[in-house]
């Protein structure tokens, strides 16, 4: 009885070794490639934007009240997005 799928192998006929080593090598070497061509904010603009946090976090604990806290962090939000924007821009 012939097959519906003609290029689909039998399973009592498995792909030869290279083969299937050729295939994983290949599907390897395109995910690393896909995976280091995209980041949201590259290295450096991480680094100011935690240098950044870390003043905001002190100014946050030292805020006596809740509307400051949450003033510290809007501010700093908003720089970090500066931050991220000039960063992915360049």
């Amino acid at each position: 009885m012939a097959s519906i799928h003609p290029f689909r192998r039998r399973p009592s006929e498995p792909a030869p070794l290279e083969e299937r080593a050729m295939d994983n090598l290949r599907f390897i070497r395109q995910t690393m490639e896909g995976a280091s061509s995209f980041t949201a904010v590259p290295g450096w603009g991480g680094v100011i934007l935690g240098a950044t946090a870390l003043p905001a976090a002190w100014a946050a604990g030292r805020q006596t009240n809740v509307e400051g806290w949450i003033t510290t962090w809007l501010v700093e939000a908003l720089l970090a997005g500066v931050i991220a924007g000039w960063a992915m821009d360049r």
